[in-house]
């Protein structure tokens, strides 16, 4: 039988607050939905549900815990230099973008014929 190690148990309510801030922000989607005429029309609970937004907070908030746990030793000394740090990432970070970048581009120069060249540079060049 698997045992969760001690590490993964102290880091649970990361999970947690990690499905409390999804389901935040499923709830203002849906809400704002709701608002719109060809839906329902109305705004549940009077506006309240608008407030799921800062489930978008939270994840950035989480984000910055787990960089930092992960950058840090047990001492929270860094594990690595800041230029490596910001190299990992870069290479980690940076192809993906430029995929999601070029997919975009291409798909919308197939609904309606234009390529945006000129932004397309500017972002790929992170101008």
């Amino acid at each position: 039988m698997n045992t969760p190690t001690h590490k993964t148990q102290k880091l649970a309510f990361v999970q947690y607050l990690r499905a409390i801030a999804v389901i935040a922000v499923v709830v203002d989607h849906a809400a704002g939905m709701a608002a719109f005429n060809k839906y329902f029309g109305i705004k549940v609970f009077n506006g309240f549900l608008y407030r799921g937004s800062i489930g978008v907070d939270l994840f950035f908030v989480i984000s910055g815990f787990i960089i930092t746990l992960v950058a840090l030793d047990k001492d929270l000394q860094p594990k690595l230099s800041a230029k490596l740090f910001l190299l990992k990432r870069a290479a980690r970070i940076i192809p993906l973008m430029w995929i999601s970048i070029i997919s975009y581009a291409v798909l919308r120069s197939f609904s309606n014929g234009y390529f945006p060249f000129y932004s397309m540079f500017k972002f790929l060049n992170f101008l």
